[in-house]
């Protein structure tokens, strides 16, 4: 096991050399407005984390996400590792994807896509929040971003009924790139993102960056703002169960299916009541099959499907509905 964790950071740090020529291209020293911004809201954590202390109680997660944790709580009270928080290896290896390969196949798909010069060009290029890797075939964007606007690429086909619903729920928001992309092209309403804690406060500092409303209190769901969750209480108490539940869109990609069973039952009503559904899984994850997990779960829909896509050797899959 030893063997197998060095290995990946030998792998991640080659990798990331890849980009050596356009490391710094997007270092918040390179942009005035955007430093000062980061100064401000670093104060905003400070008192997020002074007047809201973070529960001690184990919250429901695999234990791998420990030490994440823990990393992500060193960023927060630091101000130089929050401006370059997307060069932490612990945040490269669950949420942002660097110089895979497979990223020059969606980016191939998307200059393909008939919305290139429409949508997907006009934001395919990087921001300085975080200070992201360009990838390396296409530096004025990064990796995460093209696999972001890959799969909101399929997500885009709900445009006409996304404008008619009233909010977009995400589980699991990673630090808040989709959730930033679905704002610029989709604009919808209101915006709930289901996390940790600690996640919660790093996509309020990302979102903030850039310029959103965000609410992350855990007292009320705001209407036209996005908000950061961690009560699962104020989940079922004030959007389960209000009208508004049913006129809304759900969005897991890949945080669902790497969730214990424990947790994702308490979200599987989502999954049936929302008017729209799009999920992206992996076929195993640790001792859990996904695949049949999810099949077990929609066979009695008449509106749910799943759709295979193949990521090289990887087995992943989309989850949606077509009539509701």
């Amino acid at each position: 096991m030893k063997n197998f964790l060095v290995f990946f950071k030998v792998y991640r740090f080659l990798n990331n050399l890849l980009s050596i020529f356009y490391s710094n291209k997007f270092s918040l020293q390179n942009n005035v407005i955007l430093k000062n911004r980061h100064n401000k809201i670093f104060k905003e954590i400070r008192k997020i984390l002074k007047a809201t202390p973070l529960e001690k109680k184990k919250i429901t997660s695999f234990d791998n996400f420990t030490n994440f944790r823990r990393e992500i709580m060193k960023i927060l009270n630091n101000s130089r590792l929050l401006g370059n928080f997307l060069k932490n290896p612990e945040i490269q290896k669950i949420m942002f994807g660097t110089n895979r390969f497979f990223f020059y196949l969606e980016l191939l798909e998307l200059k393909n896509d008939y919305n290139w010069n429409l949508i997907w060009k006009k934001n395919i290029n990087e921001n300085y929040v975080g200070n992201p890797i360009p990838y390396f075939l296409y530096p004025e964007s990064s990796g995460n971003r093209i696999h972001d606007l890959f799969h909101l690429k399929y997500i885009f086909n709900f445009r006409e009924k996304i404008n008619k619903i009233n909010t977009i729920f995400e589980f699991g928001g990673g630090y808040g790139n989709l959730c930033h992309l679905i704002n610029k092209i989709l604009k919808p309403k209101t915006y709930i993102i289901y996390d940790l804690p600690e996640v919660c406060i790093l996509q309020y500092y990302y979102l903030r960056m850039l310029g959103y409303n965000v609410n992350i209190s855990q007292k009320s769901i705001k209407k036209k703002f996005i908000n950061l969750i961690y009560n699962k209480d104020l989940i079922h108490n004030n959007f389960l169960k209000k009208k508004e539940f049913n006129k809304s869109l759900f969005i897991s990609n890949w945080a669902l299916s790497e969730s214990p069973i424990s947790l994702r039952s308490k979200f599987l009503g989502i999954i049936n009541g929302t008017k729209l559904v799009f999920l992206a899984f992996q076929e195993k994850f640790r001792n859990i099959d996904n695949l049949n997990y999810f099949k077990n779960k929609i066979k009695k829909s008449k509106y749910l499907r799943i759709k295979k896509f193949k990521r090289l050797n990887e087995k992943h899959y989309y989850l949606w509905n077509i009539n509701k």
